[in-house]
């Protein structure tokens, strides 16, 4: 554990002071600025140099109301309210220092998870140090980014999981990793479906008594999302999120958008004049256009698994792309083109990356 920690630190030192001479990186991760206007927005008082701070939050009622209604207004809360506190209360300092011990936790618990399968040590070792070195896991914990909050969740949560099933450990371990499951899923909605998979998982590894793990798993894995939606729908009327620019209509409505650039069909915009749609318009375009809706979709997941770090490391940090902060134009190429028309276009500018290199060096 001293080889991680070291590694760590030396790594993650270097990163961190390039980022105090460098501002910009905090906000080079995905969606950054907008969150960064969110939190702004919000919060009101935090200007977008990240300096000042909000004062006496707690004690003013009429601000409480305030901000609370402006979060109902700003999507899912998740993505950006535990590091909008942080900012409230720090600077991006506090919020990178934070989101490196929850990175350094996460490593800490791979290792210990290779270490309960009974892997060598060696190989636990350099386990943990192949995730340390991750794209990811280098640049999100630096950046404004919810995966630099949900990858640690879910990797110290999973561990504290198999911990519990592989040392018969007390209930409590169980507990607080459906916990950390739970505030995973509040950051990012996408593991939501995660608690049936974990069902059948524990009903596999304790079938005599099974059946009394599906309602702790099913009550504290939901717990914050649940109550979070019972308090949306009774300031709202909407279990979801939403907002004037937020929220499942909208959400629906930018899908078969894309879908109809990836499927080249045309798309009714006059016909959805608010910019939402239903769930019943939705399904029908999806029913009507399953090709360009499967196309998506499967471009998203490929992306996610590729990309994670991947594209801030080499675009943001190294300047490897030129233009590659023009985010309209990638997202374009990805819905137009698919996962293929972006490495042929991350390719084509390599490629003149390094011939300017070479002739700016040549000319030297």
């Amino acid at each position: 554990m001293l080889i991680i920690a070291f590694l760590f630190v030396v790594i993650h030192g270097f990163i961190f002071t390039y980022g105090v001479f460098n501002a910009d990186s905090f906000l080079a991760g995905d969606r950054a600025v907008i969150r960064l206007e969110t939190i702004n927005y919000v919060f009101k008082n935090l200007p977008a140099e990240l300096t000042d701070k909000i004062s006496n939050l707690a004690n003013d009622s009429e601000s409480n109301s305030t901000v609370l209604s402006r979060i109902f207004e700003s999507g899912n809360p998740g993505d950006y309210i535990f590091q909008g506190f942080l900012l409230c209360i720090g600077d991006r300092y506090l919020v990178v220092v934070f989101q490196l011990l929850l990175s350094f936790l996460s490593i800490l618990c791979v290792y210990c998870f290779l270490i309960i399968l009974g892997r060598p040590p060696a190989y636990s070792l350099a386990g943990a140090i192949i995730y340390m070195l991750l794209p990811g896991n280098l640049i999100i914990p630096h950046e404004l980014a919810s995966e630099s909050l949900f990858t640690p969740l879910v990797v110290i949560g999973f561990f504290m999981l198999v911990y519990y099933v592989e040392k018969q450990a007390y209930v409590w371990v169980l507990v607080s990793g459906l916990l950390l499951l739970s505030i995973a899923s509040f950051v990012r909605p996408q593991l939501s479906l995660y608690p049936f998979v974990l069902i059948m998982i524990l009903a596999a590894c304790y079938r005599p008594h099974w059946k009394r793990h599906v309602a702790l798993v099913l009550v504290i894995c939901f717990s914050i999302p649940a109550c979070w939606g019972v308090l949306s729908f009774s300031h709202s009327g909407n279990i979801s999120p939403g907002g004037k620019t937020h929220g499942p209509g909208i959400a629906f409505y930018k899908t078969v958008k894309r879908m109809a650039i990836s499927g080249d069909f045309p798309f009714k915009q006059s016909a959805y004049p608010d910019g939402k749609m239903s769930v019943r318009e939705f399904a029908a375009e999806v029913i009507e256009h399953p090709l360009p809706f499967m196309k998506l979709k499967t471009t998203e997941a490929l992306v996610l698994i590729i990309n994670p770090g991947t594209y801030s490391l080499a675009a943001h940090h190294f300047g490897l792309l030129a233009g590659a902060r023009d985010t309209a134009f990638w997202k374009e190429l990805r819905d137009r083109e698919g996962l293929s028309g972006m490495v042929r276009e991350i390719f084509r500018r390599s490629a003149s990356f390094l011939s300017s290199s070479r002739r700016s060096a040549s000319g030297l």
